[in-house]
């Protein structure tokens, strides 16, 4: 049980900085906007560092990178879902407030939870729901009042989220035989290819000045650490779990936007930060030993 009960921590540890550093993103794409950086060039500058920065990491500590068969379904995983669930993102922050960009991708731990009970046969527990609701409920004020966007600034929002959830869960089939990090690589490496291959069609348009490169590279090395602990802290606590605590990502999006950009924190966001964190502790208390036995 001493075992277990670290295992779980780390997961929940490990999930926290994946979600922290996910938080980030957006406030560090409207920094990358600012040089007038394309979409297709950012998201390259993006996976290509961030792949060179975790592969590294996973050489030195000489994790099993995933080989044939294996391989290619990871590729697929990254040429197809993740490149459509990050395209979808970063187009939606540019028709709709980071805040509610945010927020329509927080629908994705209910489709997670769904798929991972009909695919993944995983138990869906009374608990698991009351986190889940609470989680959820809980985004929805932290992110607080937004201003208004397009249609299509919701549409791309909803499809990230959709994107999003089939990748967390066929990432947590594939991470039954292969390793978490070294399995990121090439997730990362497969998006490198695919938006490589779009800027080549689109233009080439890099960033123009010194705050669009410095938003382009720490949206590099943000995602190195937010997909590298994704999988890592997925791999001990499983899908629904991770998902759940996951839902810290909004309370820095929110608290970002009152540090560097001067909104001002409501009452009702207090509260939904407070909600999300007791989600949080409900998962680690109840939740997490039966993800991971």
């Amino acid at each position: 049980m001493a075992t277990l009960s670290r295992s779980a921590h780390l997961g929940t540890i490990l999930m926290i900085v994946s979600a922290t550093s996910f938080g980030t993103m957006p406030y560090l794409a409207d920094l990358s906007r600012r040089g007038d950086v394309g979409t297709e060039t950012l998201l390259f500058v993006r996976f290509g560092l961030s792949g060179l920065i975790v592969g590294l990491l996973a050489l030195i500590q000489r994790r099993p990178f995933p080989k044939g068969r294996s391989f290619g379904h990871w590729m697929l995983l990254g040429l197809v879902l993740y490149t459509a669930q990050s395209y979808s993102f970063f187009t939606a922050l540019l028709h709709a407030p980071g805040a509610l960009v945010s927020l329509l991708l927080y629908l994705y731990p209910v489709i997670v939870a769904g798929l991972a009970v009909w695919l993944l046969h995983e138990k869906m527990t009374r608990i698991k729901l009351i986190a889940l609701a609470l989680a959820i409920f809980g985004a929805a004020l932290a992110v607080g009042p937004v201003a208004s966007a397009t249609p299509k600034g919701v549409a791309w929002g909803l499809s990230a989220a959709f994107f999003y959830s089939i990748y967390l869960v066929a990432g947590a089939k594939l991470l039954e035989n292969s390793d978490g990090v070294a399995s990121s690589v090439v997730i990362m490496g497969a998006a490198t290819l695919a938006y490589g291959i779009l800027a080549t069609v689109q233009g080439w348009q890099w960033p123009q000045n010194p705050e669009g490169w410095i938003g382009s590279v720490g949206l590099a090395i943000s995602s190195a650490i937010a997909l590298a602990t994704l999988f890592a802290g997925m791999e001990v606590i499983g899908p629904v779990s991770a998902s759940t605590l996951s839902a810290i990502e909004p309370i820095v999006t929110a608290s970002l936007g009152f540090v560097l950009l001067h909104q001002k924190l409501t009452g009702l966001q207090i509260v939904g930060g407070m909600l999300i964190l007791i989600a949080a502790i409900v998962v680690v208390r109840g939740v997490v030993p039966d993800d991971s036995g």
